[in-house]
C-alpha cells in the first residue's frame, strides 16, 4: 500500500525505482539513504532469536500454502500496485461532455481506501471461510464482465477479499515453511507468481510470438487461474492460523494511509483548467506521436519530456501510442499524469487494459463531448485499438480519430483495419482529424492502407508530396490546413512528432473549396500571421531543443487560407 501510495503522489511511478531520476521525477537517493538507515537500525537492534520448538503437524501439503500466496502475490502486484490499475480496466470514455466512469487521476483513492478496508476486516474468522472465497470470485467476475462505475465497484470489493485474505495467507505460508523448509514454499510460492506473469503477459502478445494464440486476448483465463490457486487457502475445517489482531496502532496506521491518499488526490487535482493555446484565430493544431510504452532511450520515464515538446509546438490536440501500461512488464503507470495536471488537458485514456492492445491516449484542450473505443477487425491476432472522439471546438464538432493499425507483416490486417478506420472518418458529419500509426507509403493503391484511408474515408493527406513517410500520418477534412511540421525524436523514443495546425471554419459555416489548388497554396511563414507559426527553437540552425528539431524539410511548411 505504501508503494501505491507512493505511486498515486508521484505520477504513477515510485519515486525510487530506477525507471526515474532527479529529471523524471525520482527520488533515488533519499530511497537509498533510508534503505541504508534501515539496515543500520536492525544491526543495532537484531531480532530476538525464537525459542526452539517442535513444528505442529498441520495436516495439509505444504503445496496448499506455497501455491496461495503465490497467486496473491501475482494479484496484489497486478491488480493493486498502482491504485488506477482497476479503473484503466474499466474505462469506456465520454458520453455527453462526461466520462462514463471514475477517473484515474481522481478517483484513484478509492482503491487504496478499499485496500485499507480489507486489512482492517482480516482478524475476523470469516477471510478464510470459502464463502468468503466466493465474494472475491463474484467481485473478480464483476471487474472482469463490466465496465464503468459498476466494473469498478466489483474492482473495489476484490481489492477487500484480496487484502482481507492477505494476513493468514502469510501466517498459513509461515507454519509450513517452518515445518517443510522455506526453499521449497517460498520458490513454489514464485514459480507461481512468475507463471502467472508470463501468463498476463501473453493476453497481448503479438501475432508473431510463439504460442500466442493459446492466451491472446484471455486475461479471463489468468483471472481464473489466479483466483484457483487462492482459492486453496480457504477449507471450512482448517485449523485457524490465527491472523494477527488489528491494534490501535495498526488502525491509526491505516487511518493515516486513508487521509494521505485523499490529500495527495486534492494535490494532485491539475491545476490548469483546459483552455486551447490559440482561441482568437480560432485554431487547432494537433499532433501524433508513438512514445513505445513511455521510456525513453535511456530507459526512464518519458512523460516530463513529453510534456516539454507538446507544450512548446503548443498541441491542442494529441495522439499518444504505444501507451497500455497498465500491467506488470511495464510497472502499471499512466502515461498522461504529468501533462494533465501541469498543462491542462481532458483525457482519454483509450480502450481498457481488459481489451489486450497496443494502447492509444487522446488529450485535448477541448471538450471531449463523445468517445468511442474501436478493436480494428484482425483476424490473425493484431491488437490495434482506435479512438472515435467528438469535440467541441470553438462550438462546431470536430471529430478526431487516433489510431494503431497492424504491422507490415500482416497485409489482411492493415486492409481490414484501415477499411473500418476510413467506414468511421466517412460516417462523421462535420470535420475529421486522423492521428494514426498506419504502415504504408504515401500515395500506395489499395490494398495498402493510404488509399483506402483517403479515399474511402472521404478525407485528404496533411502533405501529398511528403513522400519519406512511413508509419505516421495526418489526414482531414472540413478545416483549414496552415502549417505542418515533423519533429525529430530526441531521446523521448525512437518515432517523431509529426503535428499540424488547423483553422477551424466559423459556427454554422464550412470550407467551401477544397480542391487542390486551394489546399496547397505553398507559402513563406513571413506571409501569414503569426499565430500560425509553431516555434522557432526548433530549427537546426537555432540549435534545436533537448535534441528535437525540426527534420525531414528543415522547416515547418506553410500554407495560406484560400481568399
Amino acid at each position: 500500500m505504501l508503494s501505491s501510495l507512493s505511486k498515486h503522489a508521484n505520477h504513477s511511478n515510485n519515486p525510487i525505482w530506477p525507471l526515474v531520476n532527479a529529471e523524471s521525477g525520482g527520488w533515488n537517493k533519499t530511497g537509498i539513504l533510508l534503505a541504508v538507515l534501515a539496515i543500520y537500525e536492525r544491526w543495532l537492534n537484531p531480532m530476538p532469536q525464537p525459542k526452539s520448538q517442535a513444528a505442529t503437524p498441520s495436516g495439509r501439503h505444504w503445496a496448499t500454502a506455497a501455491i496461495p500466496l503465490g497467486g496473491l502475490i501475482f494479484t496484489l502486484h497486478s491488480c493493486f500496485s498502482d491504485p488506477s490499475t482497476l479503473i484503466v480496466w474499466s474505462w469506456t470514455g465520454y458520453e455527453n461532455s462526461l466520462p462514463r466512469g471514475p477517473l484515474p487521476h481522481v478517483h484513484g483513492a478509492l482503491t487504496l481506501l478499499a485496500q485499507g478496508v480489507g486489512l482492517l476486516l482480516a482478524p475476523s474468522s470469516f477471510p478464510t471461510h470459502p464463502g468468503w472465497f466466493l465474494y472475491g470470485a463474484l467481485s473478480t467476475a464483476v471487474l472482469f464482465t463490466y465496465r464503468n462505475w459498476l466494473g469498478y465497484i466489483g474492482g473495489l470489493n476484490l481489492a477487500v477479499f484480496a487484502m482481507s485474505g492477505m494476513p493468514s495467507i502469510l501466517s498459513r505460508a509461515g507454519a509450513a515453511a517452518r515445518e517443510h523448509g522455506p526453499g521449497r514454499v517460498y520458490f513454489a510460492a514464485m514459480l507461481v507468481y512468475a507463471l502467472l506473469g508470463v501468463s498476463s503477459v501473453w493476453t497481448v502478445a503479438y501475432a508473431f510470438v510463439p504460442g500466442g494464440m493459446y492466451l491472446r486476448e484471455r486475461t479471463d483465463l489468468v483471472l481464473m487461474a489466479q483466483m484457483a490457486c487462492i482459492s486453496l487457502a480457504f477449507r471450512r475445517s482448517s485449523p485457524s492460523q490465527g491472523s494477527p489482531s488489528n491494534t490501535g496502532l495498526s488502525r491509526a496506521v491505516l487511518a493515516l494511509f486513508a487521509i494521505a491518499s485523499l490529500l495527495v488526490t486534492l494535490y494532485r487535482t491539475p491545476s490548469e483548467f483546459p483552455r486551447p493555446f490559440k482561441p482568437g484565430p480560432r485554431i487547432l493544431t494537433a499532433g501524433i506521436w508513438t512514445l513505445h510504452f513511455g521510456m525513453d532511450n535511456e530507459g526512464r520515464d518519458s512523460q516530463r519530456l513529453v510534456r516539454d515538446v507538446v507544450r512548446d509546438m503548443e498541441l491542442d490536440v494529441v495522439g499518444l501510442l504505444e501507451t497500455d501500461l497498465h500491467r506488470i512488464v511495464f510497472g502499471n503507470r499512466d502515461l498522461t499524469r504529468v501533462i494533465i495536471e501541469e498543462s491542462g488537458y481532458y483525457v482519454d485514456i483509450g480502450p481498457s487494459t481488459l481489451s489486450h492492445t497496443w494502447g492509444a491516449v487522446l488529450l485535448s484542450k477541448f471538450p471531449i463531448v463523445n468517445s468511442t473505443h474501436h478493436l480494428l477487425p484482425s483476424p490473425h491476432g493484431e491488437l490495434a485499438p482506435a479512438i472515435e472522439a467528438v469535440l467541441d471546438v470553438f462550438g462546431t464538432y470536430v471529430t478526431v480519430v487516433v489510431a494503431h493499425n497492424g504491422q507490415e507483416e500482416d497485409p489482411l490486417d492493415r486492409e481490414l483495419q484501415s477499411t473500418e478506420l476510413a467506414r468511421i472518418m466517412r460516417a462523421a458529419p462535420g470535420p475529421v482529424i486522423f492521428l494514426g500509426y498506419v504502415v504504408t507509403k504515401p500515395l500506395a493503391a489499395r490494398p495498402s492502407p493510404y488509399e483506402i484511408l483517403v479515399q474511402d474515408g472521404n478525407v485528404f493527406d496533411v502533405d501529398r508530396d511528403d513522400w519519406d513517410r512511413w508509419c505516421e500520418y495526418i489526414f482531414y477534412r472540413g478545416l483549414y490546413r496552415t502549417a505542418y511540421a515533423r519533429i525529430s525524436r530526441g531521446k523521448v523514443t525512437d518515432t517523431e512528432l509529426q503535428i499540424a495546425r488547423f483553422v477551424v471554419p466559423p459556427f454554422g459555416t464550412q470550407v467551401v473549396d477544397d480542391s487542390d489548388e486551394a489546399r496547397y497554396l505553398r507559402s513563406f511563414k513571413e506571409d501569414l500571421p503569426v499565430d500560425h507559426w509553431f516555434t522557432m527553437d526548433y530549427y537546426q540552425e537555432n540549435g534545436g531543443k533537448a535534441g528535437h528539431v525540426y527534420h525531414v524539410f528543415g522547416t515547418p511548411l506553410y500554407y495560406k487560407l484560400p481568399a
